[in-house]
């Protein structure tokens, strides 16, 4: 199986729909099998419900080859959100010399009250790529999947943000790929089972919620018939690049 390439992080997912959510919860009891959860009253806190995720490849490529340097002691969301916030939010060419600027800073020290925003930025990237680098076999890296499975082959239609009219009127907040029928389908990372069965809109479909609760990964379009690699249940664990149905 065949790690993710940064060029493919943000465009992941027929399959599939991949949604980012920062949702809160009260507890996360794991067992042996299946993971319970008790959602906290919303109005009891404050999170970020909605943030664009524009970061470039560049950007992104930049981040990581320091990341991966420094085996993980400079941190590619410290980074991306120095630079950014330091860019009044602005995505530019500029964003990749306040890449270069943020490396040399010892964020373990960092008062960012100078900086207004960092620790916004830093609370959207870290719920996009949070996990997304750590050990994996031994070597530090990228340690989530691509989800479709190596040697199959796909294409990408870049369709996200796009109209859509079925049912209702509203934006696409997915990305396709396409392949093969019976095409297996991988997890992307290590989670747990939300959601599972049909709708009207995705068709037979997985939801998998990251173990840091951060990520939804909604998984649609599968293979009529024989949607599920097996009986998928709410709250069972799921392991990144298990093959978890078909296209």
């Amino acid at each position: 199986m065949s790690m993710i390439r940064i060029s493919k992080v943000l465009t992941l997912t027929v399959v599939i729909f991949i949604f980012l959510f920062c949702v809160n919860f009260e507890s996360h009891n794991i067992t042996a099998d299946k993971i319970e959860i008790e959602i906290i009253d919303k109005k009891q806190d404050t999170y970020i419900k909605w943030a664009e995720f524009n970061v470039t490849e560049e950007m992104l490529e930049k981040a990581l080859k320091y990341d991966l340097e420094s085996n993980g002691k400079i941190d590619w969301i410290n980074l991306l959100a120095y630079a950014v916030a330091k860019n009044w939010g602005n995505i530019d060419d500029k964003c990749l010399d306040y890449i270069d600027e943020a490396y040399k800073i010892d964020f373990n020290e960092y008062n960012d009250e100078d900086l207004k925003y960092f620790t916004y930025y830093k609370k959207v990237y870290s719920a996009v790529l949070g996990n997304y680098l750590g050990m994996i076999d031994g070597i530090y890296g990228l340690k989530v999947f691509h989800p479709i499975a190596k040697g199959y082959s796909w294409s990408h239609y870049k369709d996200f943000g796009n109209s859509r009219s079925y049912g209702y009127r509203r934006e696409h907040l997915g990305n396709d790929i396409f392949g093969d029928v019976g095409t297996p389908v991988i997890c992307i990372e290590d989670g747990y089972i939300e959601m599972v069965g049909w709708n009207n809109y995705g068709g037979w479909r997985l939801g998998i919620r990251s173990n840091d609760r951060l990520r939804y990964y909604y998984y649609a379009h599968l293979r009529k018939d024989h949607p599920y690699s097996q009986k998928w249940q709410i709250g069972d664990k799921v392991n990144g690049g298990d093959v978890i149905g078909y296209l």
